[in-house]
């Protein structure tokens, strides 16, 4: 031991630290969970989610927001009956303007919201406005590295070559559902993935891939199928949540907004992560992602879905950015969705709409109080009862993330409260949601004090993760 840390730490005192002060050695080493190895320590219970009182697990397909599994489709680009046909591709609000039934009113062709939102990045920008100076911009671009997987695009969609078991002289691994669920969690949680979720693949879920994906009764994927068929014998989803910092969330406009970029960023690194180990394994793992990654999150108790079309959960609110699902012949076992009473909050709360139509004035977000199976439009998707998302108006700003009282959480004691209370009753929620109001928790950081101090921070006491940096 160091000399100098021997002198001024007493044994005593280091125990303390501990929590051990008061107990001999013999004693500690009997309250401390021994495990021999990692098989042991998969099977206990610290490779579980220990969620908190509050949060109750429901059926298996049936999450807290209500749907319809024999109305729901593949997305189509419109209902049943009436013309719908389903699309080569999903609808993507990206290419909204290339749809001249949507085109109207739109956000690539509004002439009042948009030009006042680019305009003011612009003008910041060029009176080098602290949170806009080079800087800032140089920023947001070295946090868009691998931004949506370019520059892996050479990576075949089975993954990468591994050193297969039988490359080691081994079996392929081999265990119940159960301790395939907690061997893939720890492993994740170490390769920077908070929670994962697991899907079984039948009938139902299948609507939630891409409608002209191609399942058949083959062995093996192959790397080269364009089509990127799916072995029918790959029936398990396994749904990896994917973070972004709630800091960078709340910095307005300002290029300083990095908490999307940096979430799409990790997204690909981390499912490139997540094929190499189950390959390695002895398993296939396929990055065929589903094109309702929310609703992944949703049906694997991942969180709930929240009026912005986001997951949430209790722990980190919106603050989330993706939950693509890979397709695994790894038996693993079905997760169950979760309610913490968080859908239930959205239908009084409205902060996320009403900051929005404060800022950008035309907001995409609905402030219907209950959630219905009407569309807005063919980026809806049929048989969820939600609050629907006129998605053509969405800004892609983050200002619904980042006012959502279950975002900012942390942000005082009281929200513990307001957690475990909301979860059992709604009454409160209205008076909840007007001293959210009142003590400003959902407001934005963009006083240019805040954004260009942020570049003279302590490093020493800012918190630093290669994840959530």
């Amino acid at each position: 031991m160091n000399s100098k840390f021997h002198s001024t730490v007493s044994r005593r005192d280091f125990m303390k630290g501990l929590g051990l002060a008061g107990i001999g050695l013999g004693a500690a080493s009997a309250a401390a969970p021994a495990f021999r190895d990692l098989d042991e320590l998969a099977s206990s219970d610290a490779a579980i989610y220990k969620e908190p009182w509050f949060v109750r697990e429901l059926e298996i397909e049936k999450p807290s927001v209500e749907v319809d599994w024999q109305v729901m489709d593949s997305w189509r680009s419109g209902k049943p009956g009436e013309g719908g046909e389903a699309l080569e591709g999903r609808w993507s609000v990206g290419y909204g303007s290339n749809n001249p039934t949507i085109r109207e009113g739109s956000r690539y062709n509004n002439e009042v919201k948009i030009p006042n939102y680019l305009a003011r990045i612009e003008d910041n920008t060029k009176a080098s406005v602290p949170g806009y100076q080079l800087k800032d911009h140089a920023l947001n671009a070295g946090a868009g590295y691998l931004s949506f997987g370019a520059g892996l695009v050479s990576q075949p969609w089975t993954g990468m070559n591994v050193t297969t078991p039988e490359g080691r002289g081994l079996a392929r691994w081999s265990g119940t559902a159960e301790e395939a669920n907690r061997m893939v969690r720890a492993a994740a949680h170490f390769l920077g993935i908070e929670k994962i979720g697991v899907i079984e693949i039948n009938n139902n879920t299948k609507k939630l891939w891409n409608p002209t994906q191609k399942w058949d009764d083959i062995d093996q994927a192959d790397p080269d199928d364009s089509s990127r068929t799916i072995p029918n014998k790959c029936k398990y989803g396994l749904t990896i949540m994917v973070r972004q910092p709630l800091e960078m969330t709340k910095r307005g406009p300002s290029p300083q907004n990095v908490g999307a970029t940096l979430g799409y960023m990790y997204n690909p690194i981390l499912r490139q992560r997540m094929q190499r180990f189950i390959k390695s394994l002895g398993y296939q793992c396929l990055d065929r992602d589903m094109t309702a990654n929310v609703a992944a999150a949703a049906l694997t108790g991942i969180g709930e879905l929240s009026r912005i079309s986001h997951a949430y959960t209790h722990e980190w609110g919106t603050a989330l950015r993706y939950h693509p699902t890979l397709l695994t012949d790894l038996p693993l076992a079905p997760t169950k969705p979760i309610s913490f009473g968080g859908h239930k909050f959205c239908e009084t709360c409205k902060i996320c709409g009403q900051t929005c139509q404060e800022i950008n004035g035309l907001s995409p977000i609905s402030m219907e109080t209950e959630p219905t199976y009407d569309i807005t439009g063919p980026w809806n998707r049929i048989g969820v009862k939600t609050f629907q998302f006129n998605w053509p108006y969405d800004y892609f700003c983050n200002y619904c993330q980042a006012s959502c009282p279950w975002t900012n959480h942390g942000m005082s004691m009281v929200h513990d409260v307001v957690k475990s209370v909301s979860a059992n009753t709604s009454i409160f929620n209205s008076f909840f949601t007007q001293m959210e109001h009142v003590f400003g928790y959902s407001r934005h950081w963009e006083d240019t004090d805040r954004l260009g101090a942020w570049w003279d921070r302590n490093l020493n006491k800012d918190p630093f993760d290669i994840i959530l940096a």
